[in-house]
């Protein structure tokens, strides 16, 4: 392999597996030589065009290759050098490379269907590769190989990769440490780890107010008035924090041990206390708010217009809160302006228009408001 990457140093920003149907927000492959991967790993022919880099390769490590099903959030296979045959990761020091086959016939892979080649060394993510499975030869050539390597169902791909001394040994503890890191790094679900070893994974929103922001807590609205049981415990809410299908929310120790430089919080709603209505509401509050599901802290019900923190929200105040409104809060009890809280008394929450009464409160029949809030 010839030519120069300057700086072997590596990144920690590692995207882990989705849990939603792949779209192009996901689709992507990550290493050295795409999308702001780690510059210690590169993934190599067939999967890929033949990358070009220099450093010493690191012959010693035990990879493990995971199979992940995009759409069911499952792993389907995974490889080490524990394994058999083509089926153990074996590596080759002539050609500076690890390698394991993927047998797609052993696998029952669902044509049409998005897969994620993961490959970690003792727990920490080196890179991925995300696979598109059809069913011919035709097919093959409609697959955008940008965001993903074409895979005919059926046939054989050698997996092969290369980790450079230098490589990644620490996850990022937010997703702001990975923007600051890599700013190419895209929107998408990522692993970090705000305690040590204790690892999650999370969304991360890189391309929108400044990039680095983690998704802490999200409110789909449920359908019904009964709420989300927890959700102004100030517990966790849910064990797993990537499927936006789903009410999640980390714990207020948590969020507030994230929080560094602001909080964001968006919400919308197509009908409202007043009827039909259109709310596509985004406002801030300084990282000075401790927040509580079960209270209102000083500083979260100040809110501003823009992540920069420069223009208040004249509407709204602490004071001018009311008592059952909690976490981030932006409203006049008075109903002058009710604008957010991502936390209700009762287990709710509630979004509506800045500046007036226009709101949706999930606890009265018909209304639907979905809120979503991050740190960073």
């Amino acid at each position: 392999m010839k030519g120069k990457i300057r700086n072997a140093l590596m990144s920690f920003v590692i995207l882990f597996a989705t849990s939603v149907v792949p779209t192009a927000v996901y689709a992507m492959i990550q290493d050295g030589a795409h999308n702001g991967g780690s510059q210690s790993f590169f993934f190599l022919p067939p999967m890929v065009d033949n990358p070009s880099f220099e450093g010493i390769f690191e012959a010693t490590l035990d990879p493990l290759v995971e199979i992940l099903d995009l759409q069911k959030n499952m792993t389907v296979a995974s490889f080490t050098n524990a394994g058999t045959g083509s089926s153990k990761v074996r590596v080759d020091s002539t050609a500076s490379h690890y390698i394991v086959n993927l047998h797609t016939s052993d696998l029952s892979l669902r044509s049409e269907n998005a897969y994620r080649i993961r490959v970690s060394v003792a727990g920490t993510v080196q890179g991925f590769a995300d696979v598109f499975v059809v069913d011919s030869a035709k097919e093959l050539k409609t697959v955008d190989a940008t965001q993903y390597v074409p895979l005919l169902n059926g046939t054989t791909l050698p997996i092969k990769f290369s980790i450079l001394q230098g490589y990644p040994q620490r996850v990022p503890a937010s997703c702001k440490e990975i923007h600051d890191t890599f700013p190419s790094a895209g929107d998408g679900i990522y692993n970090i780890e705000p305690i040590p070893n204790n690892p999650i994974q999370v969304h991360c929103l890189m391309s929108a107010d400044g990039g680095g922001w983690t998704l802490v807590l999200n409110f789909p609205w449920p359908g019904n008035t009964n709420g989300v049981p927890g959700w102004t415990s100030g517990e966790q809410v849910n064990t797993a924090f990537t499927d936006l299908t789903q009410p999640f929310k980390l714990s207020d120790s948590l969020i507030n041990n994230l929080k560094t430089v602001a909080f964001r919080a968006h919400g919308t709603a197509t009908y409202c206390y007043q009827g039909p209505c259109t709310v596509d509401t985004t406002l801030y509050w300084s990282a000075t708010c401790q927040y509580s599901s079960n209270g209102i802290g000083p500083g979260c019900g100040n809110a501003f217009f823009d992540y920069a923190l420069t223009t208040r929200d004249p509407h709204v105040s602490d004071v001018t809160a009311c008592s059952w409104h909690y976490g981030l809060v932006a409203s006049s009890c008075d109903w002058a302006a009710v604008e957010m809280g991502t936390s209700h008394i009762g287990d709710h929450v509630f979004v509506g228009i800045i500046g007036t009464s226009i709101h949706a409160y999930d606890g009265r029949t018909g209304e639907n408001p979905s809120v979503q809030a991050w740190v960073k």
